[in-house]
């Protein structure tokens, strides 16, 4: 391949930070157009269950697929380019037959799948619910040929295409959603994901084509390799999304309007995981992959170190900001149109719940990569099932007292569980990689942030209190961050300035 499409990891996390940025705003903004739209209805409630098996099962397949695909598809080019796109359509041909037979059981099994999630909904809802998911069937294929186009341009390093593409997504979203409201009502939503999707699958296909050839042998040693190890991968990851499942149903039994309360607080701190953090777990899982391929265990390990350090740098001050600043923001966002102060107070809860979360699953994630990438996928599956019956415990001792904040909380108690063991299992190894003296010095002044701000809060006003708590802890993230922001800052203008040979 030209080395002009050819992306470092440095310059891959500037490509998907910048677009991901744009991408996020569009997608926050299309949450408020939603949140003026629709509030905190019944009828989105229904919306939201109908989207989750399909993120489901969509997610499951393609995230245990992608573990796999990406070092075995480097391993397979560094032998022979021809060959790795021979696998790449095999994997696309089969994988694709099994993501249509998953829509095909979602569109005659509707029903039973609504029930499953929500069992607390009423009749009414359930069908409710059920037509939409009808109509999202389709959704599977679209979603997971999606994700391998996009594995193969991150195996590629062409981060550059993969992340524009994302792009488009909350471009055709948000025009759709406004037009087709006043005719489907929350339906434009479901209308908004599938085209949307297929958007976004179109123009990977256009960015990837180069790296695939139809051939006619489907199945070869490296397809049967692939499979071996996806499935176990595809069952851990399922049995993870019970979790998933398990929360929606203990919600399905509160008050309307907490499904999607918990929708909106995920979109506000997905701004930070989407934007900053995932970014660089994109881009790391494909170096992280060449070094494991290659048995380079000392650069991945110092990958391991230098990602953590980023991912915590930005982490740990601006998640604990908005969760802390999250009222006075919420309101300033949301608070319109059908979007009540109750709706606030929804989305409050569960966003205090979700923090932690946030903060500690990318560590998990890129724990759990250093022993997937290599195959060593049977503890994924222990602790996963670890990992289902410690949710439910915490959904129901948490639900009664807290309610949908009890439940987001469950996520994060059992999200820091999961990472502890994970980072245990790498130590282990002999890979140690968590910066102790930041994460100390991060905490510390987060917690004196707060104090001081509530003492602020109680001996003045709440405006003086808005205005200190903003203040302080935009100063500490620009600290925080001002290595990364300056390397960023220099990596972009070398770039622009740099003269063309």
């Amino acid at each position: 391949m030209s080395k002009k499409y050819v992306q470092s990891v440095a310059a891959g996390a500037i490509y998907i930070t910048f677009f991901t940025l744009i991408s996020k705003v569009l997608g926050f903004f299309r949450e408020v157009l939603v949140a003026d739209l629709f509030g905190t209805s019944w009828r989105l409630d229904a919306v939201m269950i109908a989207l989750t098996p399909v993120q489901i099962i969509s997610g499951v397949i393609s995230a245990g697929l992608i573990t796999v695909f990406i070092p075995k598809y480097i391993k397979i080019k560094d032998a022979s380019i021809e060959e790795a796109k021979h696998y790449a359509w095999a994997i696309i041909v089969i994988f694709g037959l099994l993501f249509l037979v998953s829509g095909i059981l979602l569109y005659f099994f509707s029903e039973q799948f609504i029930k499953l999630f929500a069992p607390g909904f009423s009749r009414k809802i359930v069908e409710y619910s059920a037509r939409k998911l009808k109509g999202l069937s389709v959704l599977p294929l679209i979603m997971g040929i999606q994700q391998i186009l996009s594995g193969i341009l991150r195996a590629e390093r062409r981060f550059l295409q993969y992340t524009l593409a994302q792009l488009f997504f909350n471009i055709v979203s948000i025009p759709v959603i406004y037009f087709t409201a006043p005719y489907f009502n929350e339906a434009s939503y479901i209308l908004a994901w599938v085209i949307g999707n297929l958007v976004v699958s179109l123009v990977l296909l256009l960015f990837s084509i180069g790296q695939i050839q139809p051939h006619l042998r489907l199945f070869s040693d490296d397809i049967r390799n692939t499979l071996v190890l996806t499935f176990p991968l595809i069952l851990s990851n399922g049995l993870g999304q019970i979790n998933n499942i398990v929360d929606k149903a203990f919600v399905s039994f509160l008050p309307s309007g907490r499904v999607s309360g918990m929708q909106y607080a995920d979109a506000l701190l997905g701004i930070v995981s989407g934007v900053f953090l995932m970014s660089f777990m994109t881009t790391t899982q494909t170096e992280l992959s060449e070094f494991l391929v290659r048995k380079d265990f000392a650069k991945a390990e110092e990958r391991m170190k230098k990602t953590t350090h980023t991912l915590l740098s930005l982490s740990i001050p601006i998640v604990l900001w908005i969760t802390f600043m999250g009222e006075p923001l919420i309101k300033l966002i949301y608070e319109h149109g059908n979007f009540t102060n109750e709706s606030t107070s929804i989305v409050v809860i569960a966003l205090i719940g979700y923090s932690a979360r946030t903060i500690i699953l990318p560590i998990g994630l890129l724990s759990r990569q250093y022993f997937l990438i290599q195959g060593k996928i049977k503890f994924a599956t222990y602790l996963t099932v670890l990992s289902v019956l410690t949710n439910v415990f915490f959904d129901w001792l948490l639900i009664k007292p807290f309610g949908v904040g009890g439940i987001t909380g469950s996520t994060s108690i059992v999200t820091f569980i999961n990472t502890t063991i994970w980072i245990l299992l790498v130590r282990k190894e002999g890979i140690s990689f968590l910066p102790w003296k930041r994460i100390i010095t991060l905490i510390v002044s987060c917690g004196t942030i707060i104090i001081t701000s509530l003492l602020i809060k109680a001996l003045t006003n709440d405006l003086i209190y808005i205005i200190f708590g903003n203040f302080a802890f935009a100063i500490l993230t620009i600290w925080s961050t001002w290595d990364i922001t300056t390397f960023i800052i220099r990596k972009t203008f070398s770039k622009l300035l740099r003269p063309k040979k």
